[in-house]
């Protein structure tokens, strides 16, 4: 080595595939050894001494989980009753998903089955005097054969003028399965969450496919969910309106179109306006443009 020169140093640093070392720089880190070259010997192995790295500090400590009143405090009042449904995916046995309710200004309203779905669909469509709808209220203590049972409602439903009502909804294979003995204790089941809800001084009523599903209702309940969304073109709307003292007090709604030049949206704006009390459609057939409906305009001739 030339005289009046010191000895480079070399820093080993621990990398994420192993060890190297190079020249000048260190690893803020990792403790390592500094060595000097002049001291190392070219046979020897040149062997440091690595120390552990420093570890990093200690995640904070887990903190409670929440309970479902609390929870229900943060959320927005449109998703209350459906926090815990806010991821949708295949379940163990049947899809579930959230339904905005057109009557409660598109509150989320959860349903574990595709049937529980449907019921919120048509009761959207058909009930027009809905103040509240919760899926999954507070559970109920129930006695089946002498053992004590944990029930939560799928739905509680508030109505003005009525009482409260809890509502179970089940397909009916699984009211009526084939084993007698299996039968006889859902049945059993059936009627200790009915004696619950009444004890606690509600209503109670479950239901099945063979009252949720039923045709042309289901089918029009879809139409008016799918026309009734949170966006509306005010201007079509209210030529709708000004059309209907022009057309006759049974009216179809291919007449609608033809008085609106719109005859695409004409189903809309006959939803829309049975909705908001203008005409009343024929709810026994599926809607179409063929549908027939009550104009209660028809009498008031423009001024």
């Amino acid at each position: 080595m030339p005289k009046g020169k010191s000895a480079p140093v070399i820093d080993v640093s621990v990398v994420a595939n192993g060890l190297s070392a190079h020249a000048s720089g260190s690893v803020t880190t990792y403790h390592v050894r500094r060595i000097e070259t002049s001291s190392v010997d070219e046979t020897d192995d040149l062997v440091p001494n690595i120390c552990t790295p420093l570890m990093p500090e200690k995640r904070a400590a887990r903190q409670p989980r929440r309970s479902r009143t609390e929870i229900q405090e943060k959320k927005s009042p449109r998703l209350r009753g459906s926090e815990t449904k806010k991821v949708r995916y295949r379940g163990r046995e049947t899809y579930c998903g959230d339904v905005p309710m057109t009557r409660l200004r598109y509150k989320l309203v959860a349903g574990d089955s595709l049937l529980e779905c449907d019921f919120v669909i048509v009761t959207d469509a058909t009930e027009d005097d809905l103040i509240d709808v919760q899926s999954q209220p507070a559970p109920l203590a129930i006695y089946v054969e002498g053992h004590e049972l944990k029930w939560t409602p799928d739905y509680l439903i508030r109505r003005v003028g009525f009482t409260a009502e809890l509502v179970e909804v089940k397909n009916l294979s699984w009211l009526r399965p084939s084993d007698p003995s299996l039968a006889a204790y859902r049945r059993a089941w059936v009627d200790a969450c009915a004696v619950a809800a009444r004890s606690q001084g509600f209503a109670f009523r479950l239901l099945t496919e063979q009252e949720i599903r039923v045709e042309p209702r289901l089918s029009n309940a879809y139409l008016t969910h799918r026309h009734l969304g949170p966006f509306v073109d005010e201007g079509l709307l209210m030529k709708a309106v000004m059309a209907l003292p022009s057309l006759m007090a049974q009216a179809t709604v291919a007449d609608l179109g033809s008085a609106i030049d719109n005859p695409l949206r004409a189903i809309e704006c006959a939803i829309r306006l049975d909705r908001q009390g203008y005409i009343r459609l024929d709810r026994s057939t599926v809607f179409s443009s063929a549908s027939t409906f009550t104009n209660s305009q028809a009498e008031r001739e423009p001024q």
